[in-house]
């Protein structure tokens, strides 16, 4: 879930309680699995973490292959 970057931290800290109870419930579970989605439960900063990990790598990956915005 992404919220806008002046976002308080308590208010940060709230969602991902909720949302985090939310996902924990086997019926979201089982319904995630049926979609064939697999749920990673992250804090707040193993969020940011990985989205900045994954834009690097991906724009490595853009940068090799040469890839250009129309």
């Amino acid at each position: 879930m992404f919220v806008p970057a002046k976002t308080p931290r308590d208010v940060i800290d709230k969602l991902h309680r909720e949302t985090s109870k939310a996902l924990q419930a086997p019926k979201v579970q089982e319904r995630f699995a049926a979609l064939g989605m697999e749920l990673m439960l992250m804090s707040p900063a193993e969020f940011d973490a990985h989205v900045k990990k994954e834009i690097s790598l991906n724009a490595e990956l853009v940068k090799a292959l040469g890839l250009k915005p129309n």
